[in-house]
């Protein structure tokens, strides 16, 4: 590139368009002025031709002068490209700054969740997380996880384990709370099963593991132990004592529920006819008075009674009265299908109660257990669910250690 070429970049170049009659007479006018002129195209009335920007305002008055129209076409040259950067520079800026807020955002827990509470409230672990600096805005580079877990266990002696996970801006604290009998027992004990199934899930927190994944298991069933056998080789006089302790832990197995439900084909029902007559009588210490007698007599009734008392220094009076309602048998017969319906619709109800609180449902079924001709349908539904077994057990001490000498 030139000289004069790169004069102009740095200076500024534009391209003009000059309409009027004699267009060449403004350009010899321009170039009398000492103004510089390139790229010169004609167009009938109109004259095309770059120029640098300084001397635009020359051009300007000339063709003012002679009455001539300047446009300008097009603007090439640093300094139009310095207000382009200039623009480009501030969307770079705010892109970093963006990026910045978002940066300095992520740094910082914005929601908290506690998995596993049960009898322990979630409120108690999110207090106890907040005094060991785990809490909404906390910075995450300030937070110790282990320093949490530790303080949050030694503040809350119902939890026997407590695991706490940061992903993003989200922190989830994992706790798993401490098994204990009803009457609070805290000796020695094993975690037995409470009902029957298949083991899916063994986390030992205290204690020795009797089964394993995969292991099918009895309502009773030891599944973790609460007594240690020392382990490694010892001399046979110096062999230590077997170690008993509180077993502690989580055991998951598949179970099973059943509920049951039935519904007649034929069901009757006692309704009332809206025929009613009462009786009225007064009693007292000295003798009873039918006030007033039923006028109607039924077959069939119910009966409400009703009493006003007053206790006087002779005794009690009473005022008493007796409303009988007629009622009558009404016979509805079900189709077998509403019927079956209304019976599996019972079953699972049932059902829901006795798995209330499972951790999980994996699947669940019913069927028709009556047989064809009974007045009766009956339906059993069936759950398997995912749910933690163990219930404790007090250790004998003694018969553990003879069993274990």
């Amino acid at each position: 590139m030139s000289v004069n070429r790169w004069l102009d970049y740095l200076g500024g170049v534009i391209t003009v368009r000059v309409r009027g009659p004699y267009p060449e007479k403004i350009i010899n006018l321009a170039l009398s002025r000492g103004l510089f002129l390139s790229d010169i195209k004609r167009d009938g009335q109109d004259v095309y031709f770059s120029m640098r920007r300084s001397g635009y305002k020359a051009l300007a008055a000339i063709a003012e002068k002679f009455g001539y129209q300047v446009e300008i076409l097009s603007r090439k040259g640093f300094p139009y490209y310095r207000r382009t950067l200039r623009r480009r520079w501030m969307m770079l800026i705010g892109a970093l700054v963006f990026v910045l807020v978002l940066y300095i955002l992520s740094s910082f827990v914005w929601s908290l969740e506690v998995i596993g509470t049960n009898n322990v409230k979630t409120e108690a672990v999110l207090r106890s997380a907040a005094n060991f600096g785990l809490h909404r805005y906390a910075f995450k580079g300030s937070l110790n996880r282990t320093h949490i877990e530790e303080g949050i266990l030694r503040e809350i002696p119902e939890l026997s384990y407590v695991e706490v996970n940061i992903k993003g801006v989200k922190a989830t604290i994992k706790v798993v709370e401490k098994v204990l009998p009803g009457d609070q027992f805290t000796g020695p004990c094993n975690l037995v099963a409470k009902r029957g199934g298949i083991v899916e899930e063994v986390m030992v927190l205290d204690g020795t593991a009797m089964v394993q994944k995969g292991d099918t298991v009895g309502a009773g069933s030891i599944l973790i132990s609460g007594t240690i056998i020392p382990q490694g080789e010892y001399p046979d006089d110096m062999i230590p004592p077997p170690r008993l302790v509180r077993a502690q832990g989580v055991v998951k197995a598949r179970v099973w529920y059943e509920g049951y439900g039935e519904h007649p084909l034929l069901e009757e029902r006692i309704i009332p006819t809206g025929a009613s007559t009462e009786s009225i009588s007064l009693e007292t210490p000295w003798g009873k008075w039918n006030i007033k007698r039923p006028q109607k007599s039924f077959t069939s009734f119910e009966v409400q009674k009703s009493s006003r008392v007053i206790k006087t220094p002779w005794g009690r009076i009473s005022w008493n009265r007796e409303t009988f309602s007629e009622t009558r048998v009404q016979t509805r017969e079900y189709d077998p299908e509403v019927a079956l319906d209304l019976a599996r619709q019972e079953a699972l109800a049932n059902l829901r109660k006795e798995i209330k609180g499972a951790e999980k449902v994996l699947s669940t079924k019913t069927r028709l257990i009556s047989s064809a001709g009974d007045s009766i349908v009956r339906v059993k539904a069936e759950a398997e669910v995912l749910e933690d077994i163990c219930r404790p057990q007090p250790l004998n001490m003694e018969e553990e250690l003879l069993a274990n000498p």
